[in-house]
């Protein structure tokens, strides 16, 4: 596991919230962090 938080874009969010598995970002990373333009992007 990282010893740092990852930033990410929206291309894996994407792929795992279509294979419905989110948790994976937490179990793999730890800490995720998501700019605050890509949590609110509509």
């Amino acid at each position: 596991m990282p010893e740092q938080p990852v930033i990410s874009n929206n291309t894996p969010l994407v792929a795992l919230w279509v294979l419905n598995r989110l948790d994976l970002m937490g179990t793999i990373f730890g800490e995720v962090l998501i700019p605050q333009m890509l949590f609110t992007r509509q």
